[in-house]
């Protein structure tokens, strides 16, 4: 019995690569991994046979770093996908949109929902990449202090107490 294929790519489960690999290469197993540098090592290591990188954003242009990551990696670009991205804005119990001051998120989301943030008037928060993990926001949408926490895709598991403006 032969272990399936893996393909490496950035972020948690539920990310938009995850679901990028999930539709483009349904017969390799997806594996996350912390940073792209991970995921490009996975490929060179031999511990994944491909990785599910973003080059570029239709809405909010070239992903930071890639165009010299890639080069340094001695990797290929082999194929494309294009991945639909919907957001929605999380909040904590009992918010309402005309009360939100922030929305948090990486720069590709927070690019990608500049037309709403800016209808909205309220101020756009950057993360670091690999902080827009749903879990961490999940959590830490119910700090004390904490209005808004961020945008995330619409695979992620919201408790039913949480708002959610689709």
């Amino acid at each position: 019995m032969t272990s399936k294929k893996k393909i490496a790519f950035q972020g948690e489960p539920g990310a938009y690569s995850h679901l990028a690999c999930n539709e483009a290469c349904p017969d390799l197993e997806p594996v996350a991994c912390e940073s792209f540098e991970d995921a490009f090592a996975a490929v060179s290591e031999g511990t994944a046979a491909l990785a599910m990188i973003p080059i570029e954003n239709s809405l909010g242009g070239r992903v930071a770093d890639m165009h010299h990551l890639l080069p340094q990696a001695s990797l290929y670009i082999i194929n494309e996908h294009f991945q639909a991205v919907q957001h929605c804005l999380l909040a904590p119990p009992g918010a309402t949109l005309e009360g939100l001051a922030k929305i948090q998120s990486h720069t590709q989301a927070l690019a990608q929902c500049r037309g709403l943030i800016r209808e909205l008037g309220v101020e756009a928060v950057h993360g670091r990449l690999g902080e827009d993990r749903s879990t961490r926001l999940q959590r830490e949408i119910h700090s004390p202090g904490r209005y808004v926490d961020g945008i995330l895709n619409d695979d992620v598991v919201v408790r039913p107490q949480e708002n959610v403006f689709p």
